[in-house]
């Protein structure tokens, strides 16, 4: 029930701000003069301003008016989804008039209406998926004290207080382990509730790996010559792109941190694998498990968003060549790669922190060769719907939506190819995409193929773990040798260095035998 603490004098309010947003936006798309990146976010301000007043003015009027103070659970859920906050907005404006009082010389370059509208979009998607986030903890929760609220609308800091189990948010990353108190191996904990609710944690997890392999440490043996080849390969493409000055565009920017993301990943994953399984050391502590499967999972999203990235790149320079070096900037890619580190932390803190609100009563062995959302979410007694979700969401998102961007991409480029009349012209531009192509084939075939070949039959354990450490760690290996080998731009850079460097030393000796 929404409690009446504010009366008629707040719709007044909220009225009168409605009009006067409405009338604002109208003067800025009508007066030329206006359009500008700085009226841009003024009209973003008053939109969310606007989106906000809609949001509660027709609760507050039926809960004020017609007296009807009782909502739903589901609606007050959605009333909260779609109340905005505008403090985002008012630091783009912050940030425009920095620009505009301290560098008034580069104000036009730095502040233009594409980078206005990347800012605002970006400002957009955070506050979705914050309130999202909010809204979806809160059906974690369990209310047993009261369902007043003392506030003109379902606001979180106003519900939160009728509930009895905190955040998963504080549980996990503020109150860590003094949340639970373990002994043995499973743990449990009586929650101050009411309801005494028992949650049982294991002190560890043991991962099961391989079933009934024989030699299998041959395969462990070959893991680690796999992890040497990624670090050297990545590492030296890394340098290359450090060392060549040609190389120092946004293109490769994107390529670099591509190499720095497979080399993370690996190392995510491989050492501890092989200190799992051919050192023996099975068990791996709760606290561990979870950091685990959140490395892993990040760094694979941040590698399968940098491929798009890349396509975004192709795209760009065959269809709108004239405008590359405007749009594709030094700027705008590491914003891109900004941007898609915030939204994967975002997500997978979201995906591993759900974790921490299941009790794991029946056993603790994970079938899998490491810490694997899907198989340690399986192992919970209490309800794991909305792990699940997140699973599937994970999938959709984040595996089947770039695949399709990438395909749609690559549909764009092949209608610019055709319409290119020299054939020369067009092979080779078709040469500057296949070492990307081959990027995107390597990393999301073997992916989707798994998932399919998993919803369709069910696969055995073994040829799982053989299936999805091999899609893991290949393509990182890959990566680096691809490029290196297929990419005239990189070999030229290397076959440049290497002239220079025999340059030099042939100088050396000259100076060496005159002295």
């Amino acid at each position: 029930m929404i409690q009446e603490v504010t009366g008629n004098r707040n719709i007044s309010f909220l009225s009168a701000g409605f009009s006067g947003n409405s009338c604002l936006m109208f003067v800025i798309i009508t007066d030329i003069n206006l359009h500008t990146p700085k009226y841009i976010a003024v009209f973003n301000l008053s939109l969310t301003d606007n989106c906000e007043n809609t949001a509660v003015i027709p609760q507050l009027l039926d809960a004020v008016l017609f007296g009807n103070q009782l909502i739903s659970y589901g609606l007050c859920m959605s009333n909260m989804l779609f109340v905005s906050v505008q403090s985002q907005t008012l630091t783009v404006l912050s940030f425009d008039s920095l620009v505009a009082i301290c560098l008034p010389l580069r104000y036009h370059m730095i502040v233009s209406h594409r980078s206005m509208l990347v800012m605002i979009g970006a400002l957009w998607t955070l506050a979705l998926m914050q309130t999202i986030t909010a809204a979806v903890f809160m059906t974690r929760l369990s209310f047993c004290r009261t369902s007043v609220i003392i506030l003109r609308f379902c606001d979180h800091r106003s519900v939160f207080p009728s509930c009895v189990i905190i955040s998963v948010l504080f549980q996990f990353f503020i109150t860590g382990n003094t949340a639970f108190q373990t002994t043995s191996n499973l743990t449990s904990i009586q929650s101050n509730s009411s309801a005494n609710e028992t949650f049982v944690r294991p002190a560890t997890f043991f991962l099961n790996g391989f079933s009934n392999v024989p030699h299998a440490k041959y395969y462990y043996v070959f893991l680690c010559f796999v992890y040497a080849v990624t670090v050297l390969g990545n590492s030296f493409i890394m340098c290359i792109i450090y060392l060549a000055r040609r190389l120092h565009t946004a293109k490769y920017i994107a390529v670099f941190h591509l190499a720095i993301s497979d080399l993370c990943g690996s190392s995510a994953l491989i050492p501890k694998l092989i200190d799992t399984f051919l050192f023996e050391h099975q068990e791996i502590s709760y606290e561990e498990c979870l950091m685990n499967m959140f490395f892993v999972f990040h760094f694979m999203n941040v590698q399968s968003l940098t491929l798009l990235a890349l396509a975004y790149d192709r795209l760009v320079a065959i269809c709108f060549p004239l405008k590359y070096h405007a749009v594709i900037t030094k700027t705008s890619m590491s914003f891109i790669i900004g941007s898609m580190w915030i939204f994967s932390v975002t997500f997978f803190a979201v995906l591993v922190s759900l974790v921490n609100r299941l009790s794991f009563c029946r056993t603790n062995v994970v079938n899998s060769y490491f810490c694997d959302h899907g198989p340690v979410i399986s192992l919970s007694c209490n309800s794991n719907f909305i792990n699940y979700l997140l699973a599937y969401i994970c999938v959709g998102l984040l595996i089947c939506m770039p695949v399709i961007l990438v395909t749609l991409t690559y549909c764009c480029i092949a209608a610019a190819l055709l319409k290119i009349a020299h054939g020369a012209d067009r092979i080779k531009a078709m040469k500057t995409c296949t070492s990307h192509l081959m990027l995107v084939a390597i990393f999301y075939l073997p992916i989707l193929s798994v998932n399919v070949k998993s919803i369709s039959t069910s696969i055995d354990q073994n040829s799982r773990i053989i299936n999805n450490s091999l899609t893991q760690i290949i393509p990182p290996m890959l990566n680096p040798i691809i490029y290196t080998l297929k990419t005239e731009e990189v070999m030229q850079s290397i076959k440049e260095m290497y002239k220079r460097r025999k340059v030099n030393t042939i100088s050396e000796k000259n100076v060496k035998q005159r002295k």
